[in-house]
């Protein structure tokens, strides 16, 4: 006598409410989660934008969210969905994920002195776009700037230091007052590097132009903790 067990046959409509029923619920759950996961993959542009903006609002008045670490480590074993790239300086007082009150897997951040462009940043960039449909690029420079106010300097450091220090441009015809100099400078190394990035990245200049990736430059302030949007590129 055979052991193997016969189920009886499920009706197609049955099975087909089911498989609704499921991919429904699915969804659902991945909608509630207050910090996007996998439901974030491939926001569009303005809605990421929003989402950072609500999240540097809390930063900025001390009302974080439940980062929920643990689940969110679990949740992103097997893959990860960042909503937006953040190029950000490599200064140990501007961390993006804290900047905008997110958890792990929210966002591809990139760091590096002075938040300049190069072959191995925008490589970098590119595999999030491609790979990982993030939709939205911020470069986000900050107020004080040590990379930006040694490009100000009369002498530049040697070697690689030196090599960096020249891929900033901090503009022409700035205030004669250093006060204002810098923070000039900054803003403009800001929308030079994401306007660098069209230039220099076949693919991300693609994305752009099909209005399928929006590039945007922004400055952090460390005294207020508040990120000043200045547009997109």
């Amino acid at each position: 006598m055979s052991s193997r067990i016969h189920w009886p046959a499920v009706p197609s409509c049955v099975a087909l409410v089911v498989a609704v029923t499921l991919t429904v619920f699915a969804v659902a759950s991945l909608a509630e989660d207050p910090h996007g996961g996998a439901a974030a993959a491939g926001v569009a542009p303005q809605e990421a934008v929003e989402k950072l903006k609500a999240g540097n609002k809390r930063f900025v008045e001390q009302k974080l969210s439940d980062k929920e670490l643990a689940k969110h480590r679990a949740a992103t074993v097997d893959g990860q969905h960042p909503y937006a790239i953040v190029l950000a300086c490599a200064d140990s007082r501007v961390a993006p994920e804290l900047v905008f009150d997110e958890t792990i897997g929210d966002l591809f951040v990139v760091r590096v002195a002075g938040n300049v462009v190069d072959p191995d940043v925008l490589g970098s960039i590119e595999y999030a776009v491609e790979h990982l449909h993030a939709r939205l690029i911020v470069v986000l420079g900050h107020d004080k700037c040590g990379a930006v106010t040694a490009a100000l300097s009369k002498e530049t450091p040697q070697g690689n230091l030196g090599e960096l220090i020249h891929k900033i441009d901090a503009g022409k015809d700035l205030p004669a007052d250093p006060a204002k100099a810098l923070p000039t400078a900054i803003r403009h190394n800001a929308v030079h590097q994401a306007r660098k990035m069209l230039s220099k990245s076949e693919p991300i200049k693609k994305a752009v132009d099909d209005h399928q990736v929006q590039i945007e430059a922004a400055v952090y302030s460390l005294d207020s903790g508040e990120v000043k949007w200045l547009g997109n590129k």
